[in-house]
């Protein structure tokens, strides 16, 4: 048959809905546009695209659990929850590797800390021999 627009209301009733350009009428694998990239703002506005759609399925109250847009609904559910839980592993390996980095990044700003104090310790040696000698040097060259 003919392809309804993806804007249309027909469409959109279907819930079939890209994730990667968040228009109705494929899905994220058919979608010809480039993929998102997953930034924090990604994440916020999934997240509030999440809270919407939780409000709209609270507030519709005239679902006929077997007609078959549900069907569909359930075809497209099950892609949403691959998908999802696919973001989940990606984001459970995201916050591991932040914490192996964090991690890391402590080790490196303790050893720094240690080589700092280190070095001014030896500069202060230093500044003191300096003015030792600037000083006997002062008094060699007065006499």
């Amino acid at each position: 048959g003919a392809r309804e627009k993806v804007g249309s209301p027909i469409v959109q009733q279907s819930g079939i809905q890209c994730f990667n350009c968040q228009e109705y009428g494929h899905f994220a694998k058919e979608c010809r546009k480039p993929k998102r990239v997953k930034d924090s703002t990604y994440h916020k506005e999934k997240m509030l695209l999440c809270k919407q759609a939780e409000q709209v399925e609270t507030d519709d109250s005239n679902v006929i659990p077997d007609s078959p847009d549900m069907c569909e609904d359930d075809i497209q559910n099950e892609q949403n929850n691959v998908e999802s839980d696919d973001e989940c592993v990606v984001l459970a390996n995201l916050i591991a590797n932040l914490k192996v980095d964090v991690d890391e990044n402590k080790k490196i700003q303790k050893q720094l800390k240690k080589a700092n104090t280190t070095l001014a310790q030896e500069l202060k040696q230093c500044k003191a021999i300096l003015a030792e000698t600037s000083k006997s040097l002062g008094e060699s060259i007065s006499v």
